[in-house]
């Protein structure tokens, strides 16, 4: 009788034991998952971001430059010239920034993040930094008399022709396809929990989306001069 009593309480040890084991491999691969959710989640694009931050920072200085005067020695051009610069390299390095990220990230929500701060990025540094450091902005919102603004005759399609104004013509159907894309993509995120990518898409999204409508009346107009 002992001899069976004992059987059973071995019996019962085992399957407890095996319940247990596979319970702990369970949490282990639980937490396995969980650290790599965490560890995608918290790979952003930094230099997108930091990029984005100081467009930003400059943005009010930029827009307030007065119309470049083709007829007289304009003492704002190596300022102008700067501010173009740099917005058309940091363009450039947030796209190749996300274009990188395909490389290593598969998980919708991560790329998503890098896409639309890089878009927030060529938004402003490839389109809007030449509309307003040229002073193109100022006239069309009449603070200045109209003024000969031909784009060909102006930085940077004076330095490098169609090849800034096609991306730029191209970045209006980017953006008519991508801003909706990551508004959902923002969602879904919040959805999963993942507030902090979430809002992150959004806020870029949303900074590109305004730029693209708002900050540059006439833009077409004028681009296609």
């Amino acid at each position: 009788m002992n001899g069976k009593v004992t059987g059973r309480r071995k019996r019962k040890n085992a399957d407890f034991a095996a319940f247990e084991s596979a319970g702990m491999v369970y949490d282990v691969g639980e937490t396995v998952s969980l650290m790599y959710r965490t560890n995608e989640s918290m790979r952003l694009p930094w230099i997108s971001l930091t990029s984005l931050a100081l467009l930003l920072v400059l943005a009010p200085h930029t827009m307030s430059l007065p119309p470049f005067d083709f007829y007289a020695a304009d003492a704002l051009s190596s300022q102008r010239t700067a501010l173009i610069i740099l917005g058309l390299l940091i363009a450039v390095a947030a796209f190749a920034e996300f274009i990188f990220s395909l490389a290593r990230h598969r998980e919708v929500v991560s790329m998503t993040t890098y896409g639309a701060a890089a878009l927030a990025c060529v938004v402003l540094g490839w389109r809007s930094y030449p509309y307003w450091a040229t002073g193109v902005y100022q006239v069309h919102i009449g603070a200045y008399s109209f003024r000969l603004q031909d784009p060909k005759d102006l930085a940077p399609m004076d330095w490098i022709g169609e090849f800034w104004r096609l991306p730029t013509l191209l970045l209006y159907l980017v953006c008519y396809v991508a801003i909706p894309l990551s508004f959902i993509v923002s969602a879904i995120a919040f959805r999963r929990q993942r507030y902090f990518s979430g809002s992150l898409i959004a806020v870029c999204t949303a900074i590109a989306f305004a730029f693209m409508i708002g900050f540059s009346p006439g833009y077409v107009d004028w681009i296609m001069d």
